[in-house]
């Protein structure tokens, strides 16, 4: 049973809510984790962020009685009156941006826990649903909004893109798919049948006409996203609804497809006629917490792919930089500070410097006690213990 919206779906979900553009934020309700934005365009429409899960328009909203909660009275404050400019995805992440007229966005993120964040013109966070904190990005009042690092974008990759990432693969073609090329699992699996591919085969392991079939049933499936062509059905499985999806797909065993108007319709329904028995709560949860962990996992995945290119960008840089270190650290040798441009911060043995390389200025933690050689090969020596966790991270996801 689907709990949540993958990529396509937000996609999807994007393309149809083109049709509030240039109409007008005129309240905010909030439930709970729940958020309805109503946006006035000819007539009222509501669009529900559902439990940082679902992002749609409703037909089934009771409005909230009493005072509205804190966030949604900061939402009427700052967007009141004023009109949806854009609304887009990010990349291709369960990401939703919503610009208004005044410059604010309001960001509704779809993963993990979820979470609704209101910015202003500057890009600096003024609210969020629920304050957040990793090791590369915070979300709290008066920080600067950061999008997460982004993954692969399947509309943009090439055949060559994806011949690489199969035959870098230390993962079979379904996971290969779903972790390296970010296609959600439904249609990952619905790749490997239409291509005559063995899911459970070794993706380095493919031959290139192969490789060719899997790439071209991908630019099949990614066709009607392009054109903004959906074809919205509820996947229910005897009284069960078990899935919604912008496009039809082949329906498991014993399931029946149902034909709705627009994806948005499709996802109202499937959220209104979801009611699980008891007996199926302990399995749900279970499935829950399994999704939670990987959800995890692959956050952590990426931040140790964000730090492994991090250390290996200092490495090159201080190299690059060679006789520029080497003034530096012979200038930091002591106690004391010489007040170089370069130096950001000081305490004994370790100076954080700005370097340029490639046309940026690169941060790199420099230990006064080594020589320039020393400082680069301690980069090299973390970037291979991060590509040791990369392996670790990749092998429990498998």
């Amino acid at each position: 049973m689907k709990e949540r919206m993958d990529s396509f779906d937000v996609r999807a979900v994007t393309a149809e809510l083109q049709c509030l553009v240039q109409g007008y934020f005129s309240k905010a309700y909030q439930e709970g984790g729940e958020v309805v934005l109503r946006i006035r365009r000819e007539e009222n429409h509501d669009l529900l962020i559902k439990n940082g899960r679902w992002l749609f328009l409703t037909a089934r909203r009771e409005k909230g009685g009493g005072h509205p909660p804190a966030f949604a009275m900061t939402l009427r404050k700052h967007l009141g009156n004023r009109r949806l400019v854009g609304i887009c995805q990010q990349d291709f992440d369960r990401i939703v941006s919503l610009e208004f007229s005044n410059g604010y966005r309001l960001i509704a993120e779809l993963f993990g826990d979820g979470n609704v964040i209101l910015v202003d013109d500057r890009g600096t966070i003024i609210l969020p649903l629920r304050v957040q904190s990793w090791s590369h990005r915070e979300l709290r009042p008066g920080r600067p909004y950061v999008f997460p690092p982004a993954r692969n974008d399947p509309f943009t990759t090439s055949f060559e893109g994806f011949a690489q990432m199969m035959g870098s693969s230390h993962a079979d073609v379904v996971r290969t798919l779903v972790m390296a090329v970010n296609v959600p699992g439904d249609y990952s699996e619905h790749l490997c049948d239409r291509a005559g591919v063995d899911r459970h085969a070794p993706a380095r392991d493919l031959e290139e006409p192969t490789v060719r079939r899997l790439y071209e049933a991908l630019e099949a499936v990614l066709r009607p996203f392009r054109e903004h062509r959906f074809s919205p059905v509820l996947v229910r499985q005897g009284d069960t609804y078990v899935n919604v999806l912008p496009v039809r797909l082949p329906p498991p065993p014993d399931a029946v497809l149902e034909d709705r108007d627009s994806f948005n319709a499709a996802c109202d329904a499937y959220l209104s006629a979801r009611t699980p028995l008891p007996r199926e709560d302990a399995y749900r949860e279970e499935r829950q917490r399994l999704l939670r962990q990987i959800e995890q996992q692959e956050s952590a995945l990426r931040r140790f792919q964000q730090e492994r290119d991090e250390r290996h960008r200092a490495g090159e840089a201080i190299y690059a930089n060679y006789q520029l270190c080497e003034s530096l650290l012979a200038g930091l040798s002591g106690e004391g500070d010489t007040g170089h441009p370069r130096v950001r911060r000081y305490a004994y043995p370790r100076a954080e410097v700005s370097l340029p390389y490639r046309g940026e200025e690169v941060a790199v933690t420099l230990d006064v006690t080594k020589n320039v050689a020393q400082n680069a090969n301690d980069q090299y020596e973390t970037e291979k213990k991060i590509r040791n966790k990369i392996s670790g991270a990749e092998e429990a996801l498998q």
